[in-house]
Formats: C-alpha cells, structure tokens, sequence
C-alpha cells in the first residue's frame, strides 16, 4: 500500500493524499481554513486520517502498468481546484 501527498501554494491552501491498494487508488483531502496557518504536516495528517476512514472524495482503478505518480499527480492538480472552491468538499463529491 502506498500514499500519495500533493500540497497547493495558492490559498486556500489543499493537502490532497490517495492511498494505492492493489488496483485501487483512493483520494481524500484537507483544506486549510482561512484564519489557520498552513502547514504540511498537519495537512497529511487531516487527509490520512479521512483516508483511514475510507471518506474518499474520488476512487480510480489503475490500470495495469500505470504511472502511478503521474496518476495520482495529474488526479490531484483536477481535485485541489474543487475542494478550494466547495467549502463541504467532503459531502459535495
């Protein structure tokens, strides 16, 4: 099983992380609020444990000898818009 990580620079700052299991690739999110001070760290931590939960914003099938990191990459730069936008990111998906 491996995690992903991708972190924006434009607020609000988005922590987006996926979880790869077999041939399935899971993707959750943190959005920092407006008064917070962004910090990556606790950005993964928010996003893993909503990963652990299985509250996943999008689900892929990866297919067989796939780039994984550039899946996940390429996913991620389409997600981090969204969440930014829709401030119930977790119900609106």
């Amino acid at each position: 099983m491996n995690e992903f990580y991708f972190h924006t620079k434009q607020s609000p700052r988005v922590t987006i992380s996926a979880r790869v299991d077999g041939e399935t690739m899971c993707f959750s999110a943190a959005r920092c609020g407006k008064r917070d001070q962004f910090c990556r760290k606790t950005g993964r931590l928010i996003a893993s444990g909503r990963l652990q939960k299985n509250k996943c914003i999008r689900t892929l099938t990866v297919p067989d000898n796939a780039d994984v990191r550039q899946l996940f990459v390429t996913e991620a730069k389409v997600l981090a818009p969204q969440v930014q936008v829709h401030k119930d990111f977790l119900n609106h998906f």
